[in-house]
């Protein structure tokens, strides 16, 4: 791999992580919204875990 290729994988790498932190983000504060009284630690449990599904399947299809 050239050097060129290997920055351009580091900022794709740091991009699709700057977008999952965001999109985890999103969904942790649109659960306090929906369920003021719900467990943050829970809801980020289950949150990680639908997106660790979602690459799951990203997988299998590759």
């Amino acid at each position: 791999m050239s050097e060129i290729e290997k920055k351009e994988v580091a900022k794709l790498k740091s991009d699709i992580k700057a977008d999952i932190k965001s999109v985890f983000e999103n969904y942790l504060s649109v659960s306090g919204w929906d369920v003021p009284e719900n467990d943050e630690n829970v809801s980020a449990s289950l949150i990680l875990d639908a997106i660790k599904e979602a690459v799951s399947e990203l997988e299998k299809d590759l």
